[in-house]
């Protein structure tokens, strides 16, 4: 009975201890020393994921790294773009040994010569990411005046390694006092050539309406190049110029179609860790013909995260036509406030 006892007793201490044993993790050492243990998502151009339970996902400066220790395979991408799966064991500083599951002997390498780990399908050239987002805005006022005004912006993107497409479209209403004092629409498409790494051809077109700028089609197509200045974690901005032609057909204004130089922009920029993001767009089209045919068109605001897929944005549009139609003002600004859904 004693020996049962016994037996019982020190399987239940065993299974305490094999359950208060904790879970293997992923270990991060740092260059000054710190550890940091959880398990590692991915590892962009500069910065690695880490998921740890006690702060969420973090994100690491890769050059802040000293070793890496990753028991379970990882998908690693090197600098010649090969990419093999293996674990991670700690050398000695700024190095790693990999070994791959049907080797047997593990081999050393330097630890800035992993491109990637875990990577994206643009980063690996294998499969397509698809981004987009729809933005809702608008404002109503009842009493002594009957306002309304709601705006509809949607924009989705396939991105591989060398090919880009985008497509999207905005639409605006409102009213006062039921009457129409704002209606137009605008839909767009470019697809990109990646050639290198930074640099890529582009082609596009636009169609767009506009009652109240007297604009009943106002269509665009244009070709040129465009280059990746930045693309990290925290920051991307492309700058892109190319020449279009373009054609306005008026309600009453007289018809204008003419080639334009382009140059356009787009950047956005995490701030405060991501918590905000701050965001700038701008085309400028050059009359070719007559400087008088130039437009420029430009978006700028911040976005702050609610939840993963759910934002708040506050954004200003300025849209300027040097040569409006007749009885029109040069320059449309637009203050947005709305909620935003990305993916």
């Amino acid at each position: 009975m004693k020996n049962s006892m016994k037996s019982a007793f020190g399987l239940t201490a065993l299974a305490a201890a094999l359950f208060a044993t904790p879970a293997l993790a992923d270990q991060i050492k740092l260059n000054n020393g710190d550890v940091i243990t959880g398990e590692i998502l991915n590892k962009g151009a500069s910065t690695v994921q880490v998921k740890t339970s006690y702060a969420g996902s973090i994100s690491i400066a890769w050059k802040d790294i000293a070793s890496v220790n990753a028991d379970k395979p990882l998908n690693i991408m090197l600098e010649d773009d090969s990419i093999i799966n293996a674990t991670i064991a700690p050398a000695e500083a700024g190095k790693g040994k990999l070994k791959t599951a049907d080797l047997e002997t593990s081999s050393d390498i330097d630890l800035a010569k992993i491109k990637f780990i875990n990577p994206t399908p643009i980063q690996s050239g294998v499969g397509i990411v698809w981004t987009g987002n729809v933005n809702l805005s608008g404002s109503m006022t009842k009493g002594n005046a009957d306002n309304g005004a709601i705006r509809l912006a949607a924009e989705a993107v396939a991105r591989s390694k060398t090919n880009r497409f985008t497509v999207g479209a905005v639409a605006n209403q409102a009213e006062s006092n039921k009457q129409d004092i704002e209606k137009n629409m605008r839909g767009y498409m470019q697809y990109d050539h990646f050639l290198t790494e930074k640099w890529y051809a582009y082609v596009n077109g636009s169609a767009e309406y506009d009652r109240f700028r007297d604009i009943q089609l106002r269509s665009r197509v244009g070709i040129g190049a465009g280059y990746n200045v930045y693309n990290t974690d925290v920051m991307t901005l492309d700058v892109e110029a190319g020449i279009s032609y373009v054609n306005t057909d008026y309600f009453v204004g007289e018809d204008t179609n003419a080639p334009a130089a382009r140059w356009a922009l787009r950047y956005n920029h995490k701030l405060f860790g991501g918590n905000v993001v701050a965001f700038h767009n701008h085309e400028i089209l050059f009359g070719l013909e007559d400087l008088n045919d130039s437009l420029i068109f430009t978006q700028t605001g911040l976005r702050f995260p609610i939840s993963p897929s759910i934002s708040a944005t506050t954004q200003l549009n300025v849209d300027y036509a040097k040569t409006p139609a007749p009885g029109r003002k040069s320059t449309d600004t637009t203050f947005l406030f709305g909620v935003g859904y990305g993916w």
